[in-house]
């Protein structure tokens, strides 16, 4: 959804993405030139993110631009400054949290002209077309498919306000949070902080949503195994009422509960289990298929698979959310994906044929989404498959010949070991002569030396300072995971 942001503010989250991943000094010319605008525009921007984006500062001197910022930040903090700066995303919460204001008020409200508002809404609405989610003007409303809407809605929240900010009533939550206490106790719901914070924001975008008269079509019923008695709580059912305005009865635990508690979206194994053995949903045929694939990539890599169940059930609800968006600015899953293919290019290599091939139905069509969240599920839940693999590859064997004391060039190779004692061995060559050194370099992968000009040897060599900086280090650990690559 980057586009939907004004062009100033979608240049300055280009301009602090490239920051945040460069760890040195960088010129600011040498930025201008990447996101294609004026120096001069990119040193007002440094004064506005300096302001807007504290703690985050741009630090300037004569070597260039660097960004610094607190141990305890990371780049979420940045999209969600994005998010709460954005005029377009605010406007989409403001009709997100009351449907009743026609566009002129909240033009008004935003500082906006009605005119810009329109301009805004027909942006959105060009994005939002292929979710077939649309807004409506006056009142301004967010109608479409329901289930992609409070999808949207549920990313949104964790995305700008994440765990320590919410935009919702303490007291609300914590009436939910007494509701979901009893869930865990009596049905399938989750256990756990990431999965619990999760289905809090999802029940607080389904209360909303239900309270702005916009339902899921539902054509089914709890299943039987779901445990209703909290029903029967008459003070708690009261409670609820006066919190959220809202009644609590089956009708509207349906609505707020239906991708949790019906046939198809399983929380747990033991609930995947029940629903193979009761034929609910596609379970029965899906999760054989799931096992199938599992086992090619196990036998493909020659790793035993870890977490087998987690893997199934993660997998197997995924296909319940494949259409909605699965983030809004920040894709945090991408970096895993990235790592991977640049580290262990032939895992990422079998893991993408076999996906290619895996169908949950006949008309299933694998798209990026499904590549991008099948291989996190896989990668993140089978359990230390890299440790695996990097005890399978063999290691780079690294020679080390330099003109210096021995005692110098065992704290180099210290060095070295320190930062690739995991996947390559280092081999401090003691020959005499050059010719000697340039017969014992062919059993080496790479040679390391501090010697300039050697260039008459078919070997990489990479040439060091005397103490290597991290510029050499970077040399070298790009030329270990080339060679590891190929």
């Amino acid at each position: 959804m980057r586009n939907i942001l004004n062009k100033n503010l979608l240049r300055q989250l280009t301009f602090l993405e490239i920051l945040y991943e460069e760890r040195n000094w960088i010129t600011i010319g040498n930025i201008a030139e990447n996101i294609s605008c004026s120096e001069k525009i990119l040193r007002n921007d440094i004064k506005l993110i300096n302001e807007e984006f504290k703690p985050f500062q741009i630090n300037t001197s004569s070597r260039g631009i660097l960004l610094t910022y607190p141990h305890q930040f990371s780049r979420d903090y940045i999209y969600q400054k994005v998010l709460s700066l954005s005029p377009e995303f605010s406007f989409i919460e403001r009709v997100f949290f009351n449907e009743k204001y026609d566009l002129e008020t909240i033009a008004a409200e935003l500082f906006i002209s009605p005119s810009s508002l329109r301009r805004i809404i027909n942006k959105i609405n060009r994005y939002f077309k292929k979710y077939c989610i649309q807004i409506k003007s006056n009142p301004c409303t967010i109608i479409g498919e329901e289930e992609k809407i409070r999808n949207f809605f549920i990313h949104y929240i964790y995305e700008k306000y994440g765990v320590y900010e919410n935009p919702f009533p303490h007291i609300q939550l914590i009436t939910l949070e007494q509701l979901l206490e009893y869930g865990i106790k009596k049905n399938y719901l989750p256990n756990n902080f990431p999965d619990l914070i999760n289905l809090k924001y999802r029940l607080m975008v389904n209360i909303i949503r239900l309270k702005n008269n916009h339902l899921i079509n539902i054509n089914q019923e709890f299943s039987d195994n779901i445990d209703m008695e909290i029903l029967e709580n008459k003070s708690f059912c009261e409670t609820f009422k006066n919190r959220f305005h809202l009644e609590l009865n089956k009708a509207s635990l349906l609505q707020l509960f239906h991708n949790s508690l019906n046939n198809k979206y399983a929380f747990t194994y033991e609930q995947l289990e029940k629903m193979i053995e009761n034929r609910s949903g596609n379970a029965h045929i899906v999760v054989p298929k799931i096992k199938e694939l599992l086992n090619l990539i196990s036998i493909k890599t020659k790793i035993p698979i870890q977490n087998e169940s987690q893997i199934i059930l993660k997998f197997y609800n995924l296909q319940y959310i494949l259409d909605a968006p699965t983030y809004v600015l920040y894709k945090k899953r991408r970096f895993i994906d990235v790592n991977i293919a640049n580290e262990f290019s032939h895992l990422f290599f079998i893991l993408k044929e076999e996906l290619k091939k895996f169908k949950y139905h006949e008309d299933f069509k694998p798209t990026e989404s499904f590549f991008n969240e099948a291989l996190y599920i896989i990668i993140s839940n089978w359990g230390k498959i890299t440790i695996m693999l990097r005890h399978r590859m063999r290691s780079v064997e690294l020679g080390l010949f330099c003109d210096l004391e021995i005692e110098h060039t065992l704290l180099i190779k210290d060095v070295i070991d320190y930062q690739f004692g995991n996947v390559a061995c280092t081999h401090v060559i003691e020959e005499l002569n050059i010719d000697a050194f340039k017969k014992a370099a062919e059993k080496f992968d790479i040679i390391i030396t501090n010697i300039s000009g050697i260039n008459d040897i078919e070997i990489p060599i990479i040439c060091i300072n005397t103490i290597p900086f991290l510029s050499d280090i970077n040399k070298l650990q790009n030329q270990i995971y080339s060679l590891i690559k190929s």
